[in-house]
């Protein structure tokens, strides 16, 4: 698809305990961009290294996982899933863009004929992108 007008992009991470490969947090970020898809989805990819360090987090509270423990139990481990994101990524996903919705800014326009604002609204569907994060051996959250 060719849009070159302006448009709300997300990029969205989701992070990754290293020990587990469980999902505990999710992280979101919103983007103003212009461009077709692809310079949209490289303008995405450049930044979804780096600005996970200053974008919202969301909690997981809610998700729960059934794990097997080292003792062969089976128990239900609160605010977790697997990698296989498929059903939970339209739940988050719906989340993430009413909230981030909410804090895009009024925006003021004026000409010499009228002054008015705007908002920007994330599309039903929107361009995005999403990373997976892990620690590495120090701590240090990268994208994997």
């Amino acid at each position: 698809m060719n849009n070159d007008s302006l448009e709300v992009c997300l990029n969205l991470w989701f992070v990754v305990d290293k020990d587990t490969r469980l999902i505990y947090r999710a992280a979101a970020r919103v983007y103003a961009l212009t461009g077709t898809d692809d310079e949209k989805a490289k303008i995405l990819e450049s930044l979804s290294g780096s600005d996970f360090h200053i974008a919202k987090s969301y909690s997981l509270s809610k998700y729960q996982t059934t794990i097997v423990d080292k003792d062969g139990k089976q128990r239900q481990l609160s605010g977790f899933f697997s990698q296989n994101v498929d059903t939970y990524l339209p739940d988050i996903f719906e989340t993430v863009c009413s909230d981030l919705e909410k804090e895009l800014p009024v925006q003021p326009f004026v000409t010499l004929e009228e002054k008015r604002t705007y908002k920007m609204e994330i599309p039903k569907e929107p361009y995005y992108v999403l990373t997976f994060l892990i620690d590495d051996d120090t701590g240090i959250l990268k994208p994997n």
